[in-house]
């Protein structure tokens, strides 16, 4: 069942007499359809299916003969004798614990990067807050992945899995008993090695961007790779990616966290090849204070834009045999500092990722503490994806789109019409329709007649044994 189906039934159980070319009235059943999607995940969650996702976490990092040092800019330390990954994949992924006099601090790693004098390249990485016991030189440190982040709309955590030559169930625990049996890192009992228990303890939200992409067209070069058209952006903030092997099907990394949309721009149209969009962004670098001039932490606070593209139109160009479903498609990223971005055409934006509903993170601890990257299989019911286009189907058990259409039109009832007798009926007859689902699931073989089994009476077809004909 699409959304234009799900709009009919919806018709249909309210006695509601308007078309599909009523764009009010359509746009009112969208938003009931996405509530009524909302109520079914509260109501019903058996009824989405569950997937496998995989995650990746790296170990943890000993410091061993490496050192750290502190910087002119409290915000920056310089590593000697590491190498850490400068291309995100470690960014928010790690804290770290420095010591210095007989003291560990810890913070997070905001982002991992480089600069060169001469010959030599120096390693640095951004904290997320200034260090604040002076200079120090040679100082110890371990870097710790402690945790494994899931967005929330991974609603519920099944099963986990650890994958590989050591894999194996991991146990799902409360984290406050977890902390009551002393299994938690701290400095006085640690324990690394590969981890048998998941906790969840902690949830981050990545801010969001409160402005619109301002976007105008101007003269250009349009590559001829992808059709001209019209388009409507939006972006969101993001900090750290994925690990490589994350990547989506169509080959871009997956951000570690990502914040909700921007508002959307206005409609731009490029009607030939010598036009491009020209977008202007804000510079959320300097918002943070990681753009200013002549510091050692400008431009590396670890947010990156990422910018999503939706066609509505398709104009002339040599492979124009494409869909244009007003859906927001992954475009690119360009960095915090970056002010503009011009899409020419060169960059076909890519059709796996579409733009995500984020709203926070879930911050898993393992224990013990990884000592080797961890690849993990975690079984969950996820909230599904919001349905942007009127031929997306619904991510459910067939079966349950009758009770789908009664919550939705139950918040319809209750929204549009003000009848809460009606909401109310509507809801209860979906709760029957649920639970009556609910049971044929629990006994899908039908009935079981609980007769004893005597080892010594003759055999009697079940008929004869129960007195039927």
């Amino acid at each position: 069942m699409n959304r234009i189906e799900m709009r009919q039934q919806i018709r249909d159980l309210l006695a509601w007499d308007t078309s599909e070319t009523n764009k009010k009235d359509v746009d009112a059943l969208n938003r009931s359809i996405r509530q009524g999607y909302d109520l079914a995940v509260q109501e019903c969650p058996e009824a989405f299916f569950p997937a496998t996702m995989r995650m990746r976490v790296p170990a943890s990092v000993a410091a061993g003969a490496a050192t750290i040092a502190t910087t002119v800019d409290p915000w920056v330390m310089t590593f000697t004798g590491l190498t850490p990954k400068t291309d995100g994949t470690w960014d928010g992924v790690y804290s770290i614990e420095i010591q210095k006099d007989s003291r560990v601090l810890r913070f997070q790693c905001r982002e991992f990067f480089s600069t060169t004098s001469g010959a030599i390249t120096y390693y640095h990485v951004t904290l997320d807050r200034p260090w604040p016991l002076g200079s120090g030189t040679g100082l110890g440190f371990t870097l710790v992945a402690q945790y494994a982040w899931m967005p929330t709309y991974w609603g519920r955590l099944q099963s986990a899995v650890r994958f590989g030559s050591m894999g194996g169930p991991l146990i799902l625990r409360n984290y406050s008993h977890a902390a009551l049996l002393g299994q938690t890192r701290n400095l006085n009992y640690s324990l690394s090695g590969p981890p048998t228990e998941l906790r969840m303890e902690k949830t981050y939200q990545q801010p969001a961007p409160n402005v619109a992409p301002d976007g105008d067209v101007d003269d250009g070069t349009w590559t001829d790779f992808e059709p001209v058209g019209t388009f409507t952006y939006c972006f969101t903030y993001c900090w750290g990616y994925r690990d490589p092997l994350d990547k989506s099907p169509g080959g871009n990394f997956i951000p570690l966290f990502e914040s909700s949309a921007s508002p959307v721009s206005t409609a731009l149209t490029v009607p030939d090849f010598t036009k491009v969009v020209n977008l202007k962004l804000p510079d959320v670098d300097f918002e943070m204070g990681f753009h200013t001039t002549g510091t050692l932490r400008s431009t590396h606070s670890g947010v990156y834009k990422r910018i999503y593209r939706a066609r509505s139109a398709v104009g002339i160009g040599t492979n124009n045999s494409i869909e244009a479903p007003a859906v927001y498609q992954f475009l690119a990223d360009v960095g915090g500092e970056d002010t503009s971005y011009v899409d020419d055409g060169t960059v076909t934006p890519d059709y796996t990722i579409r733009l995500p509903e984020s709203h926070s993170y879930a911050g898993w601890t393992m224990w013990p503490t990884p000592s080797e990257t961890t690849e993990l299989d975690l079984n969950v019911l996820c909230r599904p994806p919001a349905l942007d286009n009127d031929y997306d189907a619904f991510m459910l058990s067939p079966e349950y789109s009758t009770s789908v259409a009664l919550l939705c039109a139950s918040w319809l009832a209750k929204g549009r019409d003000a009848d809460d007798a009606k909401a109310q009926s509507l809801l209860q007859e979906a709760r029957v329709s649920i639970a009556r689902l609910r049971a044929d699931q629990a006994n899908p073989t039908g009935s079981v007649t609980r007769l004893g089994f005597d080892r010594s009476a003759p055999f009697q077809p079940l008929r004869a044994r129960e007195g039927r004909p």
